[in-house]
């Protein structure tokens, strides 16, 4: 008996002025074999290029979603 198997994914980045490293991870991602995802990047406040660069690909994918927040000061 075959079952079919299609979950619904959620891919969770967390960043903090990671401008160098952004893009290619969410074209890791996106290049990826998964189907049926969604990613969500929280930004913790970086002060660089990071949040520009995922409202880009954003703009591209629809299937990014960028929140923002205040540095928490965390690790």
């Amino acid at each position: 008996m075959a079952i079919s198997f299609n979950p619904k994914v959620a891919v969770l980045i967390l960043t903090h002025n990671h401008e160098s490293y952004i893009a290619a991870c969410l074209k890791s991602v996106i290049q990826s074999s998964l189907q049926n995802y969604h990613i969500w990047v929280l930004d913790d406040g970086s002060t660089d290029a990071t949040p520009v660069i995922v409202e880009e690909f954003a703009c591209k994918y629809n299937h990014i979603t960028l929140i923002r927040q205040k540095h928490s000061g965390g690790v």
